[in-house]
């Protein structure tokens, strides 16, 4: 599936010949693991810094620059495209990552101008104060009447989260391998959901990941997570970015690749990128600020 790599690791099986007297003895050496063991130390590391990560969220504002392609049974050339600019909302109002919201407010569809930026700096103040998801979903324009597909994606920021200690029991993980050229200074890990109710959901069915993740191992930071689900003929694939936000002080997702497969074939493609970030002031925000801060 589109840039998607199998996480397993396939090498040829050695033969170790040795010559004991006048006697040529053939000695088996066992074939390599295809899914290689994590060790324990290395996946605490990942998995402090992923608790790290979740605790360390603000509420914050960014823009969001999505591109959307849907392709016809003809492939590309029979596809439509859209680009939508909008001021993206992170903001979670209680203390589990299930109470993260996302909104969006549309600024530009394929360059032409929807709200000003009159329009957009003198919201800005009513949304650094809201005090819930519905007073903040009161004030966006969303720009969901403008996409090419109505289809939503949620959630993705917590992609390292499979990673936590508390979902260990659930997982699987093991070394994939590097097919990049030149090979990524990071090291890769595969997961695997083999426990437990689904952790994504597709047409409200809960369904069982599986992804690679490229890690620091010195720190055990994710640099970018890749993750393929689905339900009967309706696959999924996402790749998140991950980088530190310098004016939020904490790690966000930069760059989001959502395809949709439907009976094998490509459906849906949307790219999002993120810039401007600025802290959006709420008592719910860790560590945030009320004076809006931009890169």
């Amino acid at each position: 599936m589109g840039g998607y790599r199998r996480a397993t690791i396939v090498s040829a099986c050695a033969l170790v010949f040795a010559a004991a007297t006048c006697d040529l003895k053939l000695t088996a050496v066992p074939p390599p693991q295809k899914e290689p063991p994590v060790p324990k130390e290395l996946l605490e590391r990942v998995a402090f810094w992923s608790e790290q990560y979740l605790a360390a969220q603000v509420n914050y504002a960014a823009e969001e620059t999505l591109k959307q392609t849907v392709f016809s049974s003809k492939g590309r050339s029979g596809s439509g495209q859209r680009t939508i600019v909008s001021q993206y909302v992170s903001a979670r109002f209680g203390e589990s990552a299930r109470d993260q919201g996302e909104f969006r407010d549309v600024i530009s569809v394929d360059g032409k101008t929807i709200q000003d930026d009159g329009k957009l700096a003198a919201k800005w103040p009513k949304l650094a104060a809201a005090q819930s998801a519905q007073q903040i979903a009161a004030l966006v324009e969303d720009p969901i009447k403008y996409r090419l597909s109505p289809e939503r994606f949620t959630g993705l920021a917590r992609l390292p989260l499979r990673f936590s200690e508390r979902n260990w029991g659930k997982m699987k993980f093991f070394f994939a391998q590097d097919t990049s050229d030149p090979p990524s200074p990071h090291v890769l890990i595969a997961y695997r959901q083999v426990a437990g109710d689904g952790m994504m959901m597709v047409d409200d069915k809960p369904v069982l990941p599986s992804g690679q993740a490229w890690i620091e191992p010195d720190d055990g930071h994710i640099v970018r997570i890749e993750e393929e689900f689905g339900w009967k003929d309706e696959r999924y694939y996402t790749s998140v970015e991950f980088d530190k936000a310098e004016a939020l002080g904490s790690w966000v997702p930069q760059a989001v690749i959502v395809r949709f497969f439907e009976k094998g074939r490509l459906v849906l493609e949307n790219s999002y990128t993120y810039t401007a970030f600025r802290v959006l002031h709420s008592e719910h925000s860790a560590g945030g600020s009320a004076t809006p801060k931009q890169e």
